[in-house]
């Protein structure tokens, strides 16, 4: 596949064994002004060797030839700061909570709209969590309260919060009365503390959490 980068463009990757189904997506990002295709993979395997570090933004099937597209989002994220759409025929309560957990940004039913998995795609690279599923805030309110978040101090949470709604440390300095330098020692140390190397990981991860604990307590 011959790829002519597109300046500020998001690179887009494919995983789904179903041949008409990867061309409907092809088909999708390659009209999508914004959206560059740059890998397209049919199993698993194909993907942990081509994807990584060339795509900004992945959409796959739940379901693959050799690997669950949950285990396939976890080892992805793990070798490369990419985002991460699913789409399934059904999701039971317990795999919708472990796709979740896996850095899933974006999650919609196999018949979902051609509009909305575009949005979704835009939505994820900004960082932000995107539900189309019937059903699925009811389900993912059982995940866990085991999360990085909790560790983080409530002035560290504090700019956090700020990052995740797009601020850059003078922004947050300047609402938190705070130096730019000293902002950049919080971002710092919260990334530390979650195991993220760019903000906008963490910012995607704090958006999730907020998300999945809204009306607890």
């Amino acid at each position: 596949m011959v790829v002519h980068q597109i300046a500020n463009s998001v690179r887009v990757g494919l995983v789904d064994g179903q041949d008409l189904v990867r061309l409907g997506l092809r088909s999708l990002v390659e009209r999508e002004s914004g959206l560059i295709l740059t890998r397209e993979c049919v199993t698993g395997e194909d993907a942990l060797r081509q994807i990584p570090g060339h795509a900004d933004v992945v959409v796959m099937a739940d379901t693959l030839p050799d690997i669950s597209g949950i285990a396939l989002c976890r080892e992805l994220r793990a070798r490369s700061p990419l985002h991460v759409i699913m789409l399934a025929n059904h999701w039971s309560r317990t795999e919708l909570q472990d796709a979740l957990r896996a850095g899933v940004s974006a999650c919609f039913p196999i018949d979902t709209r051609a509009e909305s998995i575009i949005e979704g795609i835009h939505t994820a690279e900004l960082g932000g969590l995107m539900v189309g599923m019937g059903g699925f805030e009811r389900v993912v309110r059982g995940i866990g309260p085991d999360d990085p978040v909790d560790s983080l101090t409530p002035s560290e949470r504090r700019v956090l919060a700020l990052v995740a709604k797009g601020m850059t440390n003078r922004q947050i300095g300047s609402q938190l009365y705070l130096s730019e330098k000293t902002v950049k020692n919080y971002v710092s140390r919260i990334l530390d503390k979650m195991g993220y190397a760019r903000r906008t990981e963490a910012a995607s991860h704090f958006t999730r959490y907020e998300f999945v604990n809204h009306d607890r307590g």
